[in-house]
């Protein structure tokens, strides 16, 4: 894969929800502007915390595995 075909976008929470709502089967990376947390959706449909959004995760998450 060309490593220059990866594109960086900023938006508003509700943009990015939108553009995702639109694909499926693609792996996607969302990151905090300060760098704090990472999100990743697999194109397996795993999704991948790191940082300070992994509470956030958990709290969402929780009493439903």
């Amino acid at each position: 894969m060309d490593p220059s075909k990866f594109w960086l976008f900023e938006g508003s929470v509700q943009a990015v929800q939108l553009v995702l709502h639109e694909f499926y089967a693609f792996e996607y990376y969302v990151v905090s502007k300060k760098y704090h947390w990472l999100l990743c959706e697999t194109d397996h449909d795993e999704l991948i915390g790191l940082g300070t959004i992994i509470s956030k995760m958990h709290s969402l998450t929780a009493g439903k595995c």
